[in-house]
């Protein structure tokens, strides 16, 4: 055999050996959820994340502009707005496996505080439409506390709810009570009366789970979604009869999940998915009128 071409098919061997991880490695999903309205309904923040990087994004409804407000490597998650719009809180991290910190970003100006900086990991974050208080959620070792702090900082305290993972808290837009997800139902606490209320009923391990729910402005309804093994759906739960309404259902690769009642009480933000495929969906509180936001 020719010398030379043993060299140029080692050599191109060689080359094609190389590329086959390129082509073999599979990108990561872009998930692009729980996203949130200010109260003057101009804005909606959301964030996404792909492997271990996690970015917190800001979206004009009016415009469409569509702004990445975090750039570094990490992770940042679960944007959440200032009563006025001007400022969001949401938690930061330099990586997965590193402190997880509550902050708060001038949007104007992009100046960051931090609120809370702890050797614990915690994350979703909550901001009070009074603009009082941010709650979140401190991870230990057999569930999850629910965190309140004040909004300059100050003043952090453990509530004194169920134990077990908590997850996904949300303020009432009275600012007097707080859901979250417990147990595969939706709870509500009140900062008032110190009482822990289950709202759903229905939750049971992972045959059924009732998640990321969200007090109309009234207090009167519930939105949440609904996880079975073969359908997902959303609902809405009168709160006071425990009569609960289908509002969509999706089936197959389709998701849905983060429903968010926007402060007048008529719209509702989501977000949904198809396979590997994410995006930001509004639809009226009857469920008509659905239609994309962003992806």
């Amino acid at each position: 055999m020719n010398p030379i071409s043993t060299i140029k098919q080692f050599i191109l061997m060689t080359i094609i050996m190389s590329c086959l991880p390129l082509f073999a490695q599979e990108q990561p999903i872009r998930y692009v959820i729980h996203p949130q309205l200010s109260a003057d309904f101009k804005k909606l923040a959301y964030y996404t994340r792909e492997g271990n990087h996690g970015a917190a994004w800001l979206y004009n409804l009016d415009t469409g502009e569509n702004i990445k407000l975090t750039q570094h490597n990490g992770y940042d998650a679960n944007p959440s707005f200032s009563p006025d719009g001007n400022e969001l809180a949401f938690t930061t991290a330099e990586g997965m496996r590193t402190n997880w910190n509550q902050v708060k970003m001038e949007l104007a100006t992009g100046k960051i505080t931090t609120l809370v900086e702890s050797p614990e990991r915690e994350m979703h974050v909550s901001w009070s439409p009074d603009g009082k208080y941010i709650a979140f959620l401190q991870f230990v070792e057999g569930g999850t506390n629910l965190m309140v702090i004040d909004s300059d900082g100050n003043n952090l305290r453990k509530m004194d709810v169920s134990d077990g993972g908590k997850f996904h808290p949300k303020w009432a837009w009275d600012s007097q009570s707080i859901t979250y997800d417990l147990n595969s139902n939706i709870y509500q606490y009140n900062l008032k009366t110190k009482k822990e209320q289950q709202l759903t009923k229905d939750g049971k391990g992972r045959e059924v789970a009732n998640v990321t729910g969200h007090l109309s402005p009234d207090g009167k309804y519930l939105v949440y979604a609904k996880y079975r093994k073969n359908t997902k759906t959303l609902h809405t739960l009168e709160i006071s009869t425990g009569k609960e309404k289908l509002l969509n259902s999706y089936s197959g690769e389709e998701s849905a999940g983060g429903p968010f009642f926007s402060a007048d009480g008529k719209k509702i933000v989501y977000h949904y998915s198809k396979g590997n495929q994410f995006e930001i969906r509004m639809m009226n509180s009857d469920g008509t009128g659905d239609q994309l936001v962003v992806k």
